[in-house]
């Protein structure tokens, strides 16, 4: 069970709102400093999936968010462990209440966190840029030789699941800041590898008729299934602490060999297999957000205050039957053309 410290610095408050955060359920430990009307520090332990009610119950208890600043860090180890309590014959019926309850809990990081994770892995800086042009090199490479390793190499230092994991949140918190960022880093991302891919395509000689650059020009429904599995397990990285490096190649699966292949067939005039690539490319992008927008919504993420939260669900609703819309679209097309 991953544990999360949380230091909380309150400018004003009287000890009775301090004396409520101590009650608040899943706090391990707590410990407070500072006299009532000057400067407290509190600091309370915490499992990882209980720091958002926590965060929550804050804003509504201390007022403004003036009045306080919220750190939360992670917990490599705790000692000493938690001890097991014996089983009390006289407990067992507020035990089961309290299973009942654990198992209608959805176990993921704290709202905050999370959108902290994402925004860094989305940033559009010099080495995003940099990863990006690799990726994109490597990949195109790898596609003419039909070399696997180095196919997967490729995707492993590809920087894109950033991109589509912040896109999906800022769907589903209704943040128009961090969907504008997603849609800048993301489009440029796709446009360097784009730019490198045509211009390699337009220099060397590249055989279409390749196994690797072939299979990514043609499109069937199985790929429609793999890019919305990409999207589920770029989500679950971040909501459950996994290391998004080990699911971005997931992602980069569904994206960068395709995008690749575009811009190698249509740097060789091959546009007619270009056009397939980028229809499995397209198809890609619109899975891997309506399976990141959907799996957000089931988690239970939205934003804190209530009249956000009913805002933001009609218009990720709204965006899920587009999302839904051009999916079959594309599949009717997949369906009857390849």
């Amino acid at each position: 069970m991953a544990l999360r410290m949380i230091e909380l610095f309150v400018k004003h408050a009287e000890e009775k709102h301090i004396d409520a955060l101590r009650e608040l359920s899943g706090v391990t430990s707590f410990w407070q400093t500072g006299p009532e009307g000057k400067t407290w520090v509190v600091k309370a332990i915490l499992p990882a999936e209980e720091t958002e009610a926590f965060t929550d119950k804050c804003a509504r208890i201390l007022g403004s968010e003036e009045n306080y600043s919220i750190v939360l860090l992670p917990i490599e180890a705790l000692l000493p462990r938690e001890k097991e309590e014996k089983d009390d014959p006289e407990d067992k019926g507020a035990e089961s209440a309290q299973e009942k309850e654990e198992e209608k809990k959805v176990y993921r990081v704290s709202r905050d966190e999370l959108y902290h994770s994402v925004v860094d892995g989305m940033e559009l800086s010099r080495i995003y840029i940099l990863m990006v042009v690799l990726s994109g090199i490597v990949a195109s490479i790898g596609m003419l030789r039909d070399n696997l390793a180095v196919i997967i190499g490729a995707m492993v230092i590809a920087p894109l699941l950033g991109p589509n994991v912040g896109f999906s949140l800022a769907t589903t918190l209704g943040d128009q800041k961090l969907m504008k960022q997603s849609i800048a880093t993301n489009f440029s991302g796709i446009g360097i590898v784009l730019v490198i891919s045509v211009a390699i395509g337009i220099t060397l000689n590249v055989d279409p008729t390749t196994p690797a650059i072939l299979e990514r020009s043609e499109i069937t429904l199985s790929d429609i299934a793999l890019a919305i599995c990409a999207g589920v397990a770029g989500v679950l990285s971040y909501t459950s602490g996994v290391p998004a490096a080990l699911i971005g190649v997931m992602v980069a699966v569904a994206l960068l060999p395709p995008l690749a292949a575009v811009g190698l067939l249509a740097g060789s005039e091959n546009y007619a297999m270009a056009l397939g690539a980028l229809l499995l490319f397209i198809t890609n992008i619109i899975c891997i957000n309506l399976a990141g927008t959907g799996t957000f919504l089931a988690l239970g993420v939205e934003p804190r205050r209530w009249w956000e939260a009913k805002k933001a669900n009609e218009a990720t609703w709204r965006a899920i039957a587009a999302w839904v819309v051009m999916l079959l679209v594309l599949g009717a097309i997949i369906y009857f053309y390849y």
